[in-house]
């Protein structure tokens, strides 16, 4: 398995770093006083470094979303329930954001350039999972009961750790299509079953329910190769199985009577709350970016996260606002959708499926992941749409 990162732009070089720091977007580091964030260091070096190489700003169907989304997020500020926070997380998150993925989509334009973004945060995935894998013995330890047996690394709860793990599976899942030699596959074999042991560890239910789509996925895209790989999965799975602890499988096999109790971690019981207190608001344009937790503290003293986005995003921005949100979701499964036609299947959902399902139980508007997604997405459909053209010529 061979990719070169020797003929490399400093710019791309950066683009790269942005990608690997992703799955460790919770670490920090001190810095003229302060801590400062790696996801945040690394959005200051890709712009620094943008800023000294001619800068062009691309414009395209999905930052143009991107921007109308910020753009309408900062004027919630006049009825937002917490206008300070708005404005932060506006100034110093959505424009960022906007502007970094602006400067991926400029770059992304070869099949290597895909590939680079994709082996660097596997290399962020990795560093997470080994992180999960040594802190394991002393989590579980330290445990005085069950629920405490889950592993979490490097500031990334549960359940965000799981869904980032997730991706680097899928991300594997994909190489695997590139890279053929028997000694390329039984080293990405390796790294995946690895990754999905840490994952497990984490007692992620979400993160389960994710694993199981992208084998489903994996097995309908690979039918011939699935059916030869079936008896190692099984005796990967055994061992993997195995390993866990009581707590963490008893927790899985729980999941059924969890959701049919209705109680998903007391989650819809927020839901339920978050909703009755958004009655009394401004139903049409939102609480305000980002003030689902002001919303329930002012209603219910305690404030908290949504733990869905889908629901978040109706809430702070309202029924009218919430349409910019839902278009990027819109178009990037419309775009997953065509890449599938042109290559005729599903794989590109192993990297868009954990994003999307994560969201019904993650509060992810603060997070970039959404962002990157689309705009990678949307890079790769340019990729794949001019090359479709080129051949059919």
């Amino acid at each position: 398995m061979k990719i070169s990162f020797s003929k490399i732009s400093l710019l791309d070089l950066t683009i790269c770093l942005v990608f690997l720091t992703t799955p460790l977007e919770s670490v920090s580091f001190p810095f003229l006083g302060m801590k400062l964030s790696l996801v945040k260091s690394s959005t200051l070096l890709l712009v620094l470094v943008w800023l000294l190489s001619k800068p062009h700003f691309e414009l395209n169907k999905m930052i143009k979303l991107y921007l109308a989304l910020a753009i309408y997020c900062f004027f919630t500020v006049f009825w937002a329930i917490n206008p300070e926070k708005v404005l932060e997380r506006v100034a110093f998150f959505l424009i960022p954001t906007t502007l970094i993925c602006s400067i991926i989509y400029g770059r992304l334009k070869k099949e290597i350039d895909f590939r680079r973004i994709m082996i660097s945060y596997l290399v962020g995935c990795i560093i997470l999972a080994i992180y999960g894998y040594i802190d394991r013995d002393k989590i579980i330890l330290e445990a005085t009961y069950a629920e405490m047996e889950r592993v979490y690394a490097l500031g990334q709860d549960e359940n965000e750790m799981s869904m980032l793990l997730n991706i680097g599976v899928g991300i594997l899942l994909l190489l695997m299509r590139k890279y053929k030699k028997w000694y390329s596959q039984m080293i990405m074999w390796g790294l995946a079953f690895f990754i999905i042991f840490v994952m497990l560890t984490t007692g992620s239910r979400t993160g389960l329910v994710i694993l199981f789509a992208l084998l489903f996925v994996y097995f309908i895209s690979n039918k011939r190769k699935s059916i030869l790989l079936l008896p190692l999965l099984i005796i990967v799975g055994s061992f993997i199985v195995d390993h866990l602890t009581e707590g963490i499988i008893q927790r899985f096999l729980d999941t059924e009577n969890t959701i049919r109790e209705g109680d998903l971690s007391n989650r819809i019981e927020i839901w339920k709350r978050g909703i009755q207190a958004f009655q009394n608001e401004n139903m049409a344009f939102g609480v305000g970016y980002m003030n689902f937790p002001d919303l329930m503290q002012k209603y219910y003293v305690h404030g908290g996260a949504s733990h869905n986005t889908y629901l978040s995003a109706i809430i702070c921005f309202g029924f009218l606002g919430s349409i910019f949100f839902y278009r990027i979701i819109y178009e990037i499964l419309v775009t997953s959708f065509h890449i599938c036609k042109i290559q005729h299947n599903l794989m590109i959902l192993v990297v868009v499926l954990p994003v999307l399902l994560s969201m019904m139980t993650l509060e992810t508007l603060y997070r970039r992941w959404i962002f990157l997604l689309g705009i990678v997405i949307f890079s790769y459909n340019r990729f794949l749409s001019k090359n479709f053209t080129y051949r059919g010529k």
